[in-house]
């Protein structure tokens, strides 16, 4: 075996990449889904502002990459706030498995991960529940990560039924007023959504994960606004302005390029002040009306939302979002992944 850090401008690396992902989703969500290939291509080579995202290929000694037997997906943060933190995913095809191939990528991620790292997490996708026997669970905690939360990922069919939102839509509460923006907000509001969306994973329960706030300016928040832009996407957003014309809250779709892909809930937010008036209703709501307005091609709306975050479900399930699969969260300290994983040599890698 060999390992491979993957250079995405080179076309048979990326869609290597993009074809073991697929896998990975249609196995772990236990449900069958073609192969968008150019579409999973484009996604992996989208740059997302304040990420860094790096890939390693474990193929045969030959070197081909035609038929990878695995793939590591290393994921941090270059903003403020959660720099301590490395996301790694594994997914090794069932014919390689039971050779160690999980193991050499994951220590090999750990290699290409900043050294300031000292968080790893992880995730386990499953369409059902994980009890203590699932084997990639046991596998994770050989290892030295540990579950702390379990989220949903959910899926709405889209076009919503607009009786849906009809039917669920609340009057805006006194004081506040509801706006809808189509490809970003004005100027004058950056800021405040630029600090409004770096604060959103952090407020969201999340079990026994701590996340941070990220600083996020309205340099920031434009940035990351002109890439998803000139990638073809569009982005809706929703914000409730309280009566002193500050930001009480938002919503946000994002619309990817391809018409084969899921609309993407970019985030919903009600900052701790201004909660107890349905704002966060009204806001998911407001910003799914606009996006029927726009006819867009797309045919679903993804999300997630953590298992003890039980308001925004019962929201998310008022809307017709289902569970598509559970997703279970994985931490562990970066020094006991390396202590758990000191047995295995790394193969040569290119």
């Amino acid at each position: 075996m060999k390992l491979i850090d993957v250079d995405l401008r080179d076309d048979a690396h990326a869609t290597a990449v993009a074809r073991l992902r697929h896998a990975e989703v249609v196995e772990n969500a236990g449900v069958e889904a073609a192969l968008d290939s150019a579409a999973e291509v484009s996604r992996l080579r989208h740059r997302v502002p304040g990420r860094e995202f790096v890939y390693a290929l474990a193929v045969d000694d030959s070197g081909r990459i035609e038929f990878p037997h695995g793939v590591a997906t290393v994921t941090w943060e270059t903003t403020r706030g959660n720099d301590d933190v490395v996301s790694i995913d594994v997914f090794v095809d069932a014919r390689h498995r039971c050779a160690d191939t999980g193991t050499a990528l994951l220590r090999h991620a750990l290699n290409l991960a900043p050294t300031q790292a000292a968080r790893v997490w992880g995730n386990i996708m499953t369409p059902g529940a994980l009890p203590p026997h699932h084997p990639v669970r046991r596998w994770a905690e050989r290892r030295g990560l540990r579950v702390t939360s379990v989220a949903h990922d959910l899926l709405q069919e889209w076009p919503v039924d607009r009786h849906v939102l009809d039917e669920l839509d609340p009057c805006e509460p006194a004081g506040y007023r509801a706006q809808c923006f189509v490809d970003g907000v004005p100027e004058g509001l950056r800021d405040q959504m630029g600090r409004l969306s770096g604060m959103v994973t952090a407020e969201a329960p999340t079990g026994d994960r701590v996340v941070h706030p990220v600083e996020r300016s309205a340099e920031e928040y434009t940035t990351a606004l002109d890439d998803l832009l000139a990638g073809g996407g569009h982005r809706i957003e929703a914000v409730a302005l309280a009566a002193n014309g500050e930001v009480a809250g938002y919503s946000s779709l994002d619309v990817p390029a391809s018409p084969g892909a899921s609309i993407e809930v970019g985030g919903t937010l009600v900052l701790p002040e201004h909660r107890g008036h349905r704002l966060g209703l009204v806001l998911k709501c407001a910003v799914e009306r606009r996006a029927l307005e726009l006819d867009l091609p797309q045919r679903s709306v993804w999300t997630s939302t953590d298992d003890s975050n039980t308001h925004m479900l019962a929201i998310n399930r008022a809307l017709g979002f289902r569970t598509d699969a559970l997703v279970a969260d994985l931490e562990g300290s970066r020094s006991d992944v390396l202590a758990h994983t000191d047995g295995v040599a790394l193969p040569a890698h290119s």
